[in-house]
């Protein structure tokens, strides 16, 4: 099966993504 991946690693890439669609969109 796949791994699970920490809370940690999935929340920093959450912020990740959300910073660079608001970028994309501010853009």
């Amino acid at each position: 099966g796949q791994p699970q991946y920490p809370n940690m690693v999935r929340a920093a890439w959450q912020t990740h993504w959300n910073y660079s669609k608001r970028s994309l969109a501010m853009r």
